[in-house]
């Protein structure tokens, strides 16, 4: 199996596996300087898009060369960034907002969590070294719902909050939502719908393990030497009928019914796509 994984500190680069083998990584080598770090991983026609501290790069699949790349000053905290057509949807964490644009950077639609009661707005980024900050600095998040990610659904956007305990849809085109119910009361990381079986269920990312509906499933067989915690950070559809799970040692292949099929040892992943 052949992915790519994105690697939370301290080594905040983009890995390409082959069956639990590193190809390469981008950067070569762990960044020193945060301008460098990789938040996340996504695709985009095939391609594969490296969200950094503040712009979103397009790599071909092998990550031998870019392509493209946008800068945003919204992109602060990148949490998640996919395809939608032909631009992208970004959700940041740092700033808790969720934003369609396009690679000129011009924003055709965006989500603020402030403004529908979910935290304090982040008045930081009308700062004259807003853009030093956004490079380099650090912003205070106290109060903040956090914007975890962001999943597009034929029904809208799916954005989870984690530190706010809450699952959102939101409409494209109007600034509404609304709260979807989830079993569990907090460390939420990631939901989506998942319809590939009948009805659509919730499924996501847990501090305990994968979520599927009101089920909850530890992720046994998964530890490895990496540390204590075996949270899931991700949650991707795969396949006809799995799941890909980045979790804070390691990306597996688990079943509907919450097995894990295989294990992939890494350290800490945040995401991971395949091309």
């Amino acid at each position: 199996m052949r992915f790519w994984a994105a690697y939370q500190e301290p080594l905040r680069q983009a890995a390409l596996v082959d069956d639990g083998r590193v190809i390469r990584t981008i950067p070569d080598h762990p960044p020193g300087t945060p301008m460098r770090w990789v938040c996340a991983v996504g695709s985009f026609d095939g391609d594969l898009l490296v969200g950094r501290r503040c712009d979103i790069q397009l790599w071909d699949k092998e990550g031998l060369a870019i392509k493209r790349s946008v800068y945003h000053p919204w992109i602060y905290m990148l949490h998640a960034v996919e395809q939608f057509g032909d631009r992208l949807l970004a959700a940041c964490a740092g700033l808790d907002v969720v934003f369609l644009f396009d690679w000129d950077g011009r924003v055709h639609w965006s989500w603020h969590a402030y403004q529908n009661g979910y935290g304090p707005r982040r008045d930081c980024i009308d700062g004259n070294d807003w853009q030093r900050v956004q490079l380099f600095g650090v912003v205070d998040c106290v109060g903040s719902p956090h914007v975890n990610s962001a999943n597009i659904d034929e029904d809208g956007i799916v954005v989870t909050m984690l530190r706010a305990g809450k699952v959102v849809l939101l409409n494209i085109g109007d600034r509404g939502l609304k709260e979807l119910s989830v079993s569990r009361a907090g460390g939420m990381h990631d939901f989506k719908y998942d319809r590939r079986f009948g009805a659509p269920v919730l499924v996501g990312g847990a501090e305990d393990g994968l979520v599927i509906g009101d089920s909850l499933f530890p992720l046994d067989g998964c530890q490895t030497g990496y540390g204590a915690h075996w949270y899931v950070k991700r949650v991707k559809l795969y396949e006809d009928d799995k799941y890909l799970v980045s979790h804070e040692t390691g990306v597996a292949i688990m079943d509907r019914k919450g097995r894990v099929l295989n294990n992939f040892p890494l350290p800490r992943p945040f995401n991971a796509v395949v091309l």
